[in-house]
């Protein structure tokens, strides 16, 4: 076999390719051998007719299972004997078999290229603790209590801080019914409502029916009543209704909660420092494959087409995916060097939660080697952050 390597760029390997003659007729030779007890030829018992009549017969089909193999074949090892890594699918070019039995073809393959890795081992990473747990603590024992709250009817106008019992309707600027509810309870006041909703339900009584106009749209609304909220003690009664054996078990239940949220948020913060880091201390440039599988991974999690983007969002796209794509072929470059590596196991368990999606889907994710590279690139990034140099703020 005759392998000649070209690198285009620091990332573009070309490979032009010559099987010889003996190898390609031994390829042959085995297929026939595969499927030669599974063809009938006529004249001849099935697994009884000569192999050159056989191949004879389905040259043409033949031929091209042996082209595929082969090159599949010899991708492989090219890769293992050049200990690459490759991203994105490789592309074959110019391939020919020859009258003479010899298979030619040429290889594009993206790898990750080969830039020195600056250090990264105790990567100096500034541990920032959220403020404002206290706060944080109230708000979730205050939604406790008003999940728990009793409302009081009130025969007076409404005030802000009241709570209003509606229906309503709402119509677009054409009088088109677009929405409809009952029996809604909404805060007077409160800022998740417009303020012209606000706006015009201040004095309104049970009974009352208006309408309000918010920009283009028209509500039509009808306040069944005006009530009060009564929040419950915050005793022991309050947290045995919620579940607890005690107050006490109540509130270390949400202070564990935050804690845990917040260990989380540090660990977020912890990883983006490295992040950082590493982009910011290598200098090369990714493969282009691996910058066009982050920029489509942008717009399936926005829900969008590429056309549908200004010329000023794509360039912010393109410019975060290769930043994405250049970080990608560190953490694999780290991972390789670390003997770091995803188990299929790992893969499997990690299938579990695209379970609702469709066969088709969560086979060709087992297929491809997206998944596993996700994994193992988190994996890295996990590794960092326990060996990184944790700067208490």
């Amino acid at each position: 076999m005759n392998i000649t390597i070209t690198n285009k760029t620091e990332y573009l390997k070309e490979a032009n390719i010559t099987i010889e003659k003996e190898i390609v007729e031994k390829k042959i030779d085995e297929i026939l051998e595969i499927y030669k007890d599974k063809i009938a030829i006529p004249g001849f018992r099935i697994g009884k007719a000569p192999k050159e009549l056989i191949y004879k017969k389905l040259k043409k089909g033949i031929d091209e299972l042996v082209i595929e193999k082969l090159i599949s074949e010899t991708y492989e090892n090219l890769i293992k004997e050049n200990d690459w890594q490759v991203v994105g699918n490789a592309k074959v070019s110019e391939y020919e078999l020859t009258e003479e039995k010899e298979l030619k073809f040429t290889l594009l393959l993206e790898v990750i290229p080969d830039f020195p890795l600056k250090e990264y081992l105790g990567i100096p990473v500034k541990k920032i603790n959220p403020t404002g747990f206290d706060k944080e603590f109230e708000k979730r024992v205050k939604f406790l209590q008003e999940k728990c709250a009793t409302y009081s009817e009130l025969d007076r106008p409404a005030k802000e801080g009241d709570f209003l019992l509606i229906d309503y309707s709402l119509f677009d600027q054409d009088n088109k019914l677009l929405e409809k509810k009952e029996n809604l309870l909404i805060k007077l006041g409160d800022e998740k409502n417009h303020p012209e909703i606000n706006k015009n339900l201040i004095g309104v009584e049970r009974g009352k029916e208006l309408e309000i106009k918010v920009d283009n749209y028209l509500y039509k609304i009808f306040v069944r009543s005006v009530r009060e909220q009564q929040l419950p003690e915050i005793n022991e009664e309050f947290a045995k209704a919620l579940g607890f054996e005690s107050l006490k078990a109540l509130k270390e239940e949400i202070e564990n909660e935050i804690q845990e949220e917040r260990e989380k948020i540090i660990e977020e913060n912890n990883k983006k420092e490295i992040i950082e880091y590493l982009i910011n201390n290598h200098d090369f440039q990714p493969p282009p494959s691996l910058v066009s599988e982050k920029f489509q991974s942008f717009l399936e999690n926005l829900n969008k087409k590429e056309e549908e983007l200004s010329e000023e969002v794509k360039r912010e796209f393109l410019k975060e995916a290769e930043r994405r794509a250049k970080l990608s072929a560190i953490l694999l470059k780290i991972a390789k060097k670390e003997n770091i590596e995803i188990k299929e196991e790992e893969v499997e368990e990690e299938l579990k939660q695209f379970e609702n999606l469709e066969k088709e889907k969560i086979d060709l994710l087992k297929r491809s080697d997206y998944l596993k590279r996700i994994l193992l690139e988190e994996k890295v990034l996990k590794y960092l952050l326990e060996k990184a140099n944790i700067i208490e703020d």
